[in-house]
């Protein structure tokens, strides 16, 4: 199984504020979130993890929290979002794989037309992006459901506030993506209107 997340903002008290999350306290909302995701992730699942884990100053914390997702035995991968220091970035080498600022993925997709599904991840939305008009999925973080899901545009936002606090499934993403009106669009035509 593949999966998808991103802006947990473990140990950011003001998020709490910030995003109106549904928590009494920071501890409360860290719990809830890693016990999500340990709870759904099992051993060989990928989970492509899109920015902004944690901003806690506790090192020591933010290292128990990689633990936990590291002892579920899934394959981590990480993109680097714009809260995501050094201290982090370490970590995300140390438990996963990581894979920069932005990274195109395949996906085995029986739906798809050739039976691969490629999907970019990056913590920023884009307009955008490499083989957009050629139906490549778009998924990123960043934005906290702040911006609105357009219908014609094959991406869309899987930070973890929008999602009731769990991660995205590829076949949540296969859903979601299933509702658009997507029309391709060649920017690169010199003819386009």
């Amino acid at each position: 199984m593949e999966y998808f997340t991103s802006d947990w903002h473990l140990g950011h008290v003001n998020i709490l504020k910030y995003d109106k999350r549904p928590f009494n306290t920071i501890k409360e909302m860290d719990e809830t979130i890693i016990k999500n995701v340990v709870g759904r992730l099992k051993k060989g699942d990928d989970l492509y993890y899109l920015g902004d884990f944690s901003l806690t100053k506790s090192h020591g914390e933010m290292e128990g929290y990689m633990l936990a997702l590291a002892l579920t035995g899934a394959n981590l991968f990480f993109i680097k979002g714009n809260h995501d220091k050094r201290d982090t970035i370490k970590l995300y080498q140390k438990y996963g794989i990581y894979l920069g600022e932005q990274k195109t993925i395949q996906v085995l997709d029986g739906d798809a037309r050739d039976g691969i599904q490629n999907i970019v991840l990056n913590h920023y939305a884009m307009r955008v992006w490499d083989k957009s008009h050629r139906g490549t999925w778009h998924l990123y973080g960043h934005s906290h459901h702040s911006l609105p899901d357009l219908k014609d545009s094959l991406s869309f936002d899987v930070g973890i506030n929008g999602w009731d606090y769990k991660l995205v499934s590829f076949k949540q993403v296969q859903e979601k993506m299933a509702t658009k009106e997507y029309k391709p669009i060649d920017h690169h035509k010199p003819d386009r209107e």
